[in-house]
């Protein structure tokens, strides 16, 4: 939970970016849309409490000293917090010295709250330090799109699948992001299969796919501004023709296990002999395996780091089919890993990267 509990012993001015000027709250001392200054005599009562930015679907607390804990009458917890803009929410005890208030619904995404805490109604406190004073914000909404490379369903391959996330900042309603994503082909839209169970990480899935018999694209588009995010955005994936073999993708895996994935437009034999399918220049050692349409090659050395030791990491560009002859195809692609190439009896994939960036088993090879 993207929250700071600040320990109350000095005089502490928090700053909260408002959109708007907000009633002040009455009897709050010292409140103001900008700045908030807290008395540091509340260093008796408070030891910690919610500030800063929270979660949509987070909770205000605060936590006593033990020794005003222990004057507290904990049977009282209606009527304590007061906030603006209003939330409407219960309030508990975690604990011998912390309470809780939880919103009955998630906050309000981009807002500036401010509140109090009757603290005459758990305990005696002179009247200067009847209301403590809460300042909080929650999070903008934005989200972000990743998309996986296309896969070939079994048995016969004749149709793809494809897959993505929709990352959002903070909790949003599922029903909103279902709506922020758009997928067609031609003139056809694509039924959005959608998985909601991992929090904010929405997965969507496109089934059945089929080739035709010349390429096509399909067209990945999300747009949250009717929503009032401004993110906004597509990409389009090609979906070869019917009868043409080609790499779709390359996806390079850095860190402790590093490895290159090729995505190509049919499914392969993993029965078949792999060895010398895939070759560095200079040659170094390769493990190389099969599976559907993806070709997973682990180079049997470290990386090695080419322009004076920079890494950096490159999202490897997709290739655009054109004009296409029959097995004599060639796709330059720019990714990290240089001077690899992908053999068939009839051509080759050329995988060309650029120097100085890290390559797996291999320096970089200038073209």
């Amino acid at each position: 939970m993207n929250r700071r509990l600040l320990i109350a012993t000095a005089v502490i001015a928090v700053i909260v970016m408002s959109c708007g000027k907000g009633k002040q709250l009455a009897d709050t001392a010292a409140i103001s849309p900008a700045v908030t200054i807290i008395d540091k005599g509340f260093s008796k009562f408070i030891s910690a409490y919610t500030t800063g930015t929270v979660q949509a679907l987070g909770t205000v607390q605060v936590v006593f000293t033990p020794e005003f804990a222990a004057t507290i009458d904990r049977t009282r917890t209606q009527g304590l917090f007061s906030f603006n803009p209003a939330i409407k929410g219960t309030t508990e005890w975690a604990d011998d010295i912390t309470l809780i208030f939880k919103p009955s619904k998630p906050l309000s995404s981009g807002t500036s709250f401010q509140g109090t805490l009757d603290l005459s109604k758990l305990g005696q406190v002179e009247e200067r330090f009847r209301f403590f004073p809460l300042v909080f914000r929650t999070l903008e909404k934005n989200f972000t799109v990743n998309i996986n490379p296309v896969t070939v369903d079994l048995p016969d391959g004749n149709t793809y699948t494809l897959t993505g996330t929709v990352v959002t900042s903070d909790h949003i309603d599922k029903a909103e992001v279902e709506k922020y994503l758009t997928a067609r082909v031609g003139r056809r839209d694509e039924k959005i299969i959608w998985d909601h169970e991992n929090n904010n990480i929405h997965t969507f899935t496109i089934e059945k796919i089929r080739r035709a018999k010349e390429e096509n694209e399909l067209t990945i588009a999300w747009n949250g501004t009717a929503y009032g995010i401004k993110t906004k955005g597509d990409l389009s994936v090609t979906i070869p023709a019917e009868g043409v073999f080609s790499v779709t993708n390359i996806k390079i895996n850095t860190g402790d296990s590093k490895s290159i994935e090729i995505f190509f437009s049919d499914l392969l034999d993993a029965g078949n002999e792999l060895d010398g399918m895939v070759t560095t220049d200079p040659v170094h050692p390769l493990s190389v395996s099969a599976e559907g349409n993806k070709l997973l090659v682990i180079p049997g050395e470290n990386i090695v780091r080419g322009g004076g030791g920079d890494s950096r990491r490159l999202a490897p560009q997709q290739p655009r089919s054109a004009a296409r002859r029959a097995g004599k195809e060639k796709h330059q692609l720019q990714s990290c890993c240089a001077g690899y190439t992908v053999r068939r009896p009839r051509g080759h994939h050329a995988l060309v990267g650029q120097p100085g960036l890290p390559l797996p088993g291999g320096q970089p090879k200038r073209r």
